[in-house]
Order: C-alpha cells, then sequence, then structure tokens
C-alpha cells in the first residue's frame, strides 16, 4: 500500500479503533491509531542542539569511564 492512500487511511481514523481488515499480496493487516500527538517538526533552536550535543558527550564519556574502571577491576577473593 502506497504512503500516500495509507496516511489518507490514517489520519482519518478514529483513535483506538481499529481499521477495516486490508488484503495484501503479504496476507491481511489491520491498523489501529493508539494517540494523536502533534508535534513542530521544524528546525530545532540552538539551545535545543547545544543540549542534545552536550548529552551524547556525556553520555560517551561515562561509558568510557566505566568500560576503562571495568578493565581495571581486580576481583580479591579472600578465604
Amino acid at each position: 500500500m502506497p504512503a500516500g492512500p495509507l496516511r489518507d487511511l490514517l489520519s482519518t481514523l478514529p483513535v483506538g479503533k481499529a481499521s477495516q481488515p486490508i488484503v495484501t499480496k503479504d496476507g491481511v493487516m489491520v491498523l489501529m491509531v493508539c494517540s494523536r500527538d502533534q508535534k513542530n517538526l521544524g528546525i530545532p533552536d540552538d539551545k535545543t542542539i547545544a543540549g542534545e550535543i552536550l548529552n551524547e558527550r556525556v553520555e560517551l564519556a561515562s561509558r568510557q569511564l566505566m568500560r576503562d574502571l571495568q578493565r581495571r577491576a581486580v576481583i580479591n577473593q579472600r578465604s
């Protein structure tokens, strides 16, 4: 099913209600919209981009530190 007709079907389908069965070459499918959110998909502002970059750097640094700690870990067994 091409994107245009699928988009049209989903845009008119009420939230929480299943569509009529749709027969395709691979089988039968039923679609349902669980919720609708409207988001601004435009270009994010500079502050948002800077925050995402900072979060990525912090995550990368934490993974590197954890990896280093795991390499240096020594297990002492006392009997």
